[in-house]
């Protein structure tokens, strides 16, 4: 059911988990690590493609007009696809169950040690922009 350009990066994100990286953070970085460094171009895409997701994310509630200023430069395929990836969310989201997903989800990652709960998804900003800082990323 997924948009195909998702695959990639959500596999690449629960073979993380699998692999012993319980953090949604970590999971995250890693999908993003295995799809920029694959071989194939369509992983390379969608491991770029969420990343800018995430740090657009991050910009947007720090400098909503930088946000604004960059996001007119993503070309027209780019945004294609982030259409895709809305309407399949927007699709299969009912409010009601997302609202009692995202609280079973949030109780069960704090359970798990990880005490900011779903916000740790949105940690991986930081775990890139470091990365990149030390030249560790493109």
């Amino acid at each position: 059911m997924m948009p195909n350009v998702s695959i990639p990066f959500a596999s690449s994100h629960e073979i993380a988990h699998q692999k012993g990286f319980a953090s949604e953070d970590e999971a995250n970085f890693i999908g993003f690590l295995a799809c920029s460094n694959h071989e194939e171009d369509f992983f390379k895409y969608s491991g770029y493609l969420y990343m800018m997701i995430y740090l657009g994310n991050t910009l947007y509630k720090n400098d909503m007009d930088l946000y604004l200023e960059l996001s007119e430069l993503r070309s027209n395929d780019v945004l294609e696809d982030l259409k895709i990836i809305s309407e399949f969310w927007d699709t299969h989201k009912k409010e009601k169950i997302s609202e009692i997903h995202n609280k079973t989800n949030d109780a069960f990652l704090k359970a798990n040690n990880q005490p900011e709960g779903i916000l740790t998804y949105s940690k991986v900003s930081e775990l890139f922009i470091k990365a990149y800082k030390k030249g560790l990323i493109e």
